[in-house]
């Protein structure tokens, strides 16, 4: 009888030899992902740029991106994901909080499990915070005196003594005439009205009429410098060397009668007319006049404000800077979207235009470089107004008042 003992060594040898087959199966190989870059960062949204480098052992699975508030984000957080993608991909991040650093990491999955890249973080910005007064009324003009915010409405002046302060209507002497204009000179505050000019001298705690020889004239555009205010109205440009006192018309005055934009810078004086399309000048206190250089006849001007040294011309399609007082402007390249308020402050020129446009600019060298932020309000509506106290900015658009943190 033949004996089983080499049959049963040959089972046993080769199951041995299976089992070994098995076990050398290559090692399980998580992908090679990384999180890239962080771009187009605004108050609310990001947009989020990874790499998936390698697949690893199996066949990659998915792909995505997770943020939170705090370090190490995981799947379980905030996160975007999609099928295999190989290379570059990028999520945006929406519904984000305003000012919050967010941590972020890429992730990959495959048969084997799940894989995070490093971790980069990101700020957002700091948004727009609504802040018309509750009464809610329309804001026409806005200017800060120190800490101090006053708001030009079409029922009187609002006053906040602090950027977070609360507002308080500020109409002693005043009344309830509606605000067309404001303007600054030293501790002065000028405010111009559909009845004439009011002056106070006390950070618009009280007012005191100013009219004497200007009468209740429509008063559209005010520019101020030590003593000397230019008003320009419905009826012509003004001029005043002595803080209201008297005002004289300057008769030789060749533009438009409806002047909507004023400027003061040394001694000359500007005043121009946005439907006329045309900016003028005097050297002599409104003594005579020279039509400036610049034929806007394409491209309205909208604001005119001194920049000292410069003077800056905003227009419906773009900003224009001058360095020797007018004589010849220069427009600020790359920057083609209709602007409608300029504002200087704190060594900072703001130029607001047309929120659908995204076109809030600020520059800290005299506009040879210009910054785009966002905009307040809806994207319907234009940037008319802005001033800013301290860090915060403040902006009207759409007749409503808005902040952020600068």
């Amino acid at each position: 009888m033949r004996s089983k003992l080499p049959f049963i060594a040959v089972v046993l040898f080769s199951l041995i030899l299976i089992t070994q087959c098995k076990t050398k199966e290559g090692p399980k190989v998580l992908p090679t992902v990384s999180t890239k870059e962080i771009s187009e960062i605004t108050d609310s949204s990001a947009t989020l740029k990874c790499n998936t480098a390698d697949e690893g052992s199996s066949e990659l699975e998915t792909v995505g991106v997770c943020w939170a508030t705090f370090t190490g984000p995981t799947r379980l957080d905030s996160h975007r994901v999609s099928g295999p993608v190989k290379g570059d991909y990028e999520f945006e991040a929406g519904h984000l909080k305003n000012n919050t650093t967010y941590y972020v990491r890429a992730f990959a999955t495959n048969k084997e499990g799940v894989t995070f890249g490093n971790e980069l973080t990101f700020k957002t910005k700091p948004g727009w915070v609504y802040v018309t007064p509750l009464d809610n009324p329309y804001v026409t003009s806005i200017i800060t005196i120190n800490t101090t915010v006053l708001l030009g409405t079409a029922s009187g002046i609002y006053r906040s003594d602090g950027a977070t302060a609360g507002w308080v209507a500020s109409n002693s002497g005043l009344g309830n005439l509606k605000i067309k204009c404001l303007a600054r000179a030293g501790g002065d505050i000028y405010a111009g009205t559909e009845g004439g000019v009011f002056l106070s001298a006390n950070a618009g705690g009280s007012w005191a009429s100013v009219n004497n020889t200007l009468g209740s004239v429509n008063v559209n555009a005010l520019a101020a410098e030590g003593e000397t205010v230019c008003a320009g109205t419905t009826n012509g440009v003004y001029i005043t060397t002595n803080r209201g006192v008297n005002w004289n018309k300057a008769v030789n005055y060749q533009g438009a009668p409806d002047v909507s934009m004023a400027a003061v810078l040394g001694t000359r004086m500007y005043a121009g007319s946005k439907t006329a399309r045309e900016i003028y000048m005097s050297d002599n206190y409104g003594q005579s006049w020279t039509k400036m250089t610049k034929d806007f006849a394409n491209e309205a001007p909208t604001a005119i404000m001194a920049y000292p040294p410069q003077l800056v011309v905003a227009t419906e399609s773009g900003l224009y800077y001058s360095n020797d007082q007018g004589n010849t402007l220069e427009k600020v390249p790359g920057f083609n979207s209709p602007l409608y308020s300029v504002s200087f402050t704190d060594n900072a020129l703001f130029a607001g235009g047309e929120a659908k446009m995204e076109s809030l600019y600020f520059s800290n060298d005299h506009g040879t470089t210009f910054t785009l932020t966002e905009n307040p309000g809806n994207t319907t509506n234009y940037v008319t107004g802005l001033a800013r106290t301290g860090t915060t900015l403040f902006a009207v658009s759409g007749n409503k008042v808005y902040k952020m943190k600068w």
